[in-house]
């Protein structure tokens, strides 16, 4: 995976998390400008912590790294992923 698709794995676990449409409203070169230009994000406060816990909350925001080569690899992610779903199985 590319640093493009990291950052777009993201915004799709954010859209999951929260139901919503990202960016709804905005079009996209008002987007293209807000992201890459301010470095906005979405906003992950809107989800309580028994929704996105810390860690898949800290996994999103280094998915959306402003310096590409920072984001983490695909594995790391899929590890990550793997490793939040385990805990999730444990508490249930």
């Amino acid at each position: 995976m590319h640093a493009q698709d990291i950052y777009a794995l993201g915004v799709i676990l954010w859209e999951m998390l929260t139901g919503q449409r990202p960016w709804q409203g905005v079009d996209l070169m008002q987007m293209a400008y807000k992201i890459t230009i301010l470095h906005e994000r979405l906003p992950l406060d809107i989800m309580p912590l028994g929704r996105c816990p810390f860690k898949l909350r800290a996994l999103i925001e280094s998915c959306w790294e402003p310096e590409p080569a920072r984001r983490p690899a695909a594995h790391e992610v899929a590890k990550e992923l793997a490793m939040q779903l385990a805990s999730l199985k444990e508490d249930v």
